[in-house]
């Protein structure tokens, strides 16, 4: 417990800035994952970071930045058909069409 009060004193007189350590935090996790990532990162005109992945074929693919991916699931939840919905499902799960096309009413 006096690590715990030790802490909230620090905090509390300002000594330890919360923000400051959540912004460290999320730094090392970012710096974490990609040295983890083997593929090359840019930045476009922009200012938007860019990266790409291979899929199981070999193939190269860009990957959407998290606000592209959210205002597509945006975009499918308002526009809602048989297509859209199978394309959220690919989004929200990361299940292949082929897959999704094998789902059947007896899958759970």
């Amino acid at each position: 417990m006096i690590e715990d009060d030790a802490i909230q004193y620090a905090i509390d007189n300002g000594i330890i800035n919360m923000q400051e350590v959540f912004a460290a935090v999320n730094d090392m996790k970012r710096r974490e994952l990609l040295a983890k990532h083997p593929y090359s990162i840019w930045q476009n005109k922009d200012g938007k970071w860019l990266t790409y992945l291979y899929d199981d074929d070999g193939k190269k693919h860009e990957v959407f930045d998290e606000d592209e991916t959210l205002r597509v699931i945006s975009y499918l939840r308002k526009n809602a058909d048989i297509w859209n919905l199978g394309l959220l499902l690919q989004f929200q799960t990361g299940m292949r069409i082929g897959e999704i096309a094998a789902l059947q009413r007896e899958c759970e």
